[in-house]
């Protein structure tokens, strides 16, 4: 599994992820999402998952945050997917974009502090942002604080990694399950694919995301199938959504 990946304005060096920033213990109470995700997903179908998806809620996630603050969980696919109940899920948000833009210049800059502040604040409201925690990373490992560099580095690696233990997405119904599109591209680029284009189908009630990737490595195209049920979801009803089969 990759550590890093390369941005276009900067270049990231290998450091270890051995230590994590400390703090008191919290109890979790939701179930552990490794109870339902073996480590090998069922080569039929993936659909099984939103069952347990479903049983989540807004209250969940908050207890998950405080254990993966404290190094008391790393359960980063159930952390996800109870932060799309609460309040803060907004998963076409258009301001994203020009963010990632203003941190992105003030790396170029060197300006840390500001764009520590300026991460800082998207984390308050999403914490399962796994660029904003790779843009950390990078900053703490750049102003010599190793301890915060790791933890930000191993939640960027947490989080994409359980976009990976949801699916292979070689099928629509084991394709990988995502809570916005731009967990695609970081995904992706996690593995230094190049996307070169995207589009939409639907199949038994669901709905997915095919996109055509790029491995300059291996010099071969390959076809990649998100599942964005949950975003669509909300895309339809802000409010209240299904995860499977809404009207």
């Amino acid at each position: 599994m990759k550590k890093l990946i390369f941005l276009t304005f900067i270049l990231l060096i290998a450091c270890s992820s051995s230590q994590k920033i400390s703090k008191e213990a919290t109890p979790i109470e939701p179930v552990d999402s490794s109870s339902v995700i073996t480590g090998e997903v069922d080569t039929v179908s993936n659909y099984y998952l939103f069952d347990y998806i479903n049983s989540l809620d807004s209250s969940g996630y908050y207890t998950l945050l405080d254990s993966i603050k404290n190094n008391t969980s790393s359960d980063f696919f159930a952390l996800r997917m109870a932060y799309t109940k609460t309040g803060d899920y907004t998963p076409y948000d258009s301001r994203m974009g020009k963010l990632y833009d203003r941190i992105t210049t003030l790396l170029d800059s060197a300006a840390y502090p500001q764009a520590t502040l300026l991460c800082d604040s998207i984390l308050q409201h999403k914490y399962v942002d796994a660029l904003v925690h790779l843009y950390l990373g990078y900053i703490y490992l750049q102003t010599g604080d190793s301890i915060r560099s790791d933890y930000h580095y191993d939640c960027y690696d947490g989080l994409l990694g359980s976009i990976e233990e949801s699916g292979d997405g070689r099928a629509p119904t084991t394709a990988y399950i995502v809570i916005d599109t731009r967990e695609e591209y970081v995904f992706l680029d996690w593995y230094d694919l190049e996307v070169k284009s995207q589009s939409l189908l639907s199949e038994d009630g669901y709905s997915f995301d095919l996109l055509n990737a790029y491995d300059p490595v291996q010099d071969k195209d390959f076809e990649v199938y998100f599942n964005i049920q949950i975003p669509f979801g909300y895309l339809k009803n802000p409010d209240k959504f299904s995860f499977k089969n809404f009207e």
